[in-house]
């Protein structure tokens, strides 16, 4: 799902994958002229809701700087990988779609 200007260009998008029963989360991005509005928000309510759509009761994806971002979504932290790369942390997040 990507996100297009008024010239067609791509200010961004998400790529995601649904399978057993969850979505992966494989990549959120936002042109950095577009961020501030809501945009990653938006997109990633609308994967979810896709993805709910089709069954599945989990999202999950991996972070590294923007961990707080899907916090602020609802998203937790369910395991870090340390040094993935060095001196930095990989955070692997879920968040429940339906209770």
């Amino acid at each position: 799902m990507y996100l297009r200007r008024d010239d067609g260009t791509i200010g961004g998008g998400v790529e995601a994958n649904i399978y057993w029963d969850g979505v992966e989360i494989e990549l959120l991005w936002v042109s950095e002229e577009m961020r501030g509005v809501r945009l990653g928000s938006r997109l990633m309510q609308e994967v979810e809701q896709q993805a709910k759509e089709k069954g599945a009761g989990i999202a999950f994806l991996k972070t590294g700087e923007a961990r707080k971002f899907y916090e602020s979504l609802g998203y937790e932290v369910f395991g870090i990988l340390e040094d993935r790369p060095i001196g930095t942390k990989l955070y692997h997040m879920k968040k429940r779609l339906r209770e």
